[in-house]
C-alpha cells in the first residue's frame, strides 16, 4: 500500500489507470539536481519538438481519419506528445506497433478510474472526456526522433488508412474480426521501437 501511495495510488508503474487515490513522491533530491541542470537543454528540446508537431500537421493534413487536436490560439504549447483524434484507433495503434512504433492512447479520464468510483455521480456520463479517451492516441514525439524515423512513421501512417480503405472497399470491413486481423498483419517490416515521449 506504501508503494501505491507514493505512486499516485497505482500498483505498478506504466499503467494510467488508478485504483486508488495517491501522490507523486517519486522524485530524489539528486534527480532535481539533474532536472535543474536540464533545463539548459530545454530551448533546443522545445524548438525540436515544435518541429515534429508542425511536420505531423503538414504531412498527415491529407488523412481524413486523423483531426488534430485543438489548440487554442492564446496559447504556446512546448508538445509534449503531438496527438490527433483517430479513426480506427486501436487497429492503427496495433498496427503501427507491428511496426516497431510505439505510440500512447490517451489518459483514462477520471470518471472511469477505479479510486473515484464511489465519488462519481453514476448519471453522469462525461461525453468529451469519455469520446477523447476512445478516440485519442499520441504519436512518437520524442526531441530525439531523426527525420529519417519521422519519414518511416509518417510513411506507416498513411499506409495503414490505404490499407483500411482497401479492404472497406473490398466489402471485408463488413467482417471485423478479420479486418483487425489483417491490419495488425499487414507488413512486417521494422524500423526500431520509437517512443511517444
Amino acid at each position: 500500500m506504501l508503494f501505491k501511495l507514493k505512486n499516485h495510488g497505482r500498483s505498478r508503474r506504466g499503467t494510467f489507470v488508478h485504483e486508488h487515490i495517491g501522490f507523486n513522491f517519486s522524485m530524489t533530491e539528486m534527480q532535481a539536481a539533474i532536472g535543474v541542470a536540464q533545463l539548459r537543454k530545454l530551448p533546443a528540446i522545445i524548438k525540436r519538438k515544435q518541429q515534429i508537431y508542425e511536420a505531423y500537421m503538414a504531412r498527415l493534413a491529407d488523412v481524413p481519419q486523423l483531426q488534430p487536436m485543438f489548440i487554442d490560439p492564446r496559447c504556446k504549447p512546448v508538445h509534449w506528445f503531438t496527438s490527433f483524434y483517430a479513426e480506427n484507433r486501436h487497429e492503427l495503434a496495433d498496427y503501427l506497433a507491428n511496426q516497431g512504433i510505439q505510440t500512447r492512447l490517451f489518459f483514462c479520464p477520471l470518471h472511469l478510474q477505479p479510486c473515484y468510483q464511489d465519488w462519481t455521480d453514476p448519471s453522469m456520463t462525461y461525453p468529451v472526456s469519455t469520446s477523447a479517451y476512445e478516440r485519442g492516441i499520441s504519436l512518437p514525439s520524442s526531441y530525439n526522433l531523426t527525420d529519417e524515423e519521422l519519414d518511416f512513421i509518417i510513411a506507416q501512417i498513411h499506409q495503414f488508412y490505404q490499407l483500411c480503405e482497401q479492404l472497406e472497399s473490398a466489402e471485408i470491413s463488413t467482417l471485423p474480426n478479420l479486418r483487425i486481423s489483417c491490419l495488425s498483419r499487414a507488413g512486417s517490416c521494422s524500423f526500431g521501437r520509437f517512443t511517444p515521449g
